[in-house]
């Protein structure tokens, strides 16, 4: 991560940088509170998503919403939106 950030920080300065980082944050809390909230997961128990999420961040949150969710879960969410 620190490698990561010190990139960013050349690459588009400091306010980028920080502000990727906040969105991936964001979006690391938001699939974690999905995995609690969830009755039950495809693939894998709540506790292994949730390990997979913080030991990835990006990668495992997406791995979840494309895999771990269940198809209820899915169309619960699309009807909340529509």
């Amino acid at each position: 991560m620190t490698g990561l950030l010190a990139a960013l920080v050349v690459i588009g300065g400091g306010i980028t940088a920080l502000l990727l980082i906040g969105l991936a944050i964001r979006f690391q809390i938001s699939c974690l509170g999905r995995v609690a909230e969830a009755d039950h997961t495809r693939g894998l128990s709540k506790r292994a998503w949730a390990v997979i999420i913080i030991i990835l961040p990006t990668i495992g949150g997406i791995l979840y919403l494309l895999f771990g969710r269940a198809d209820n879960q899915v169309s619960e969410t699309a009807a909340r939106n529509a």
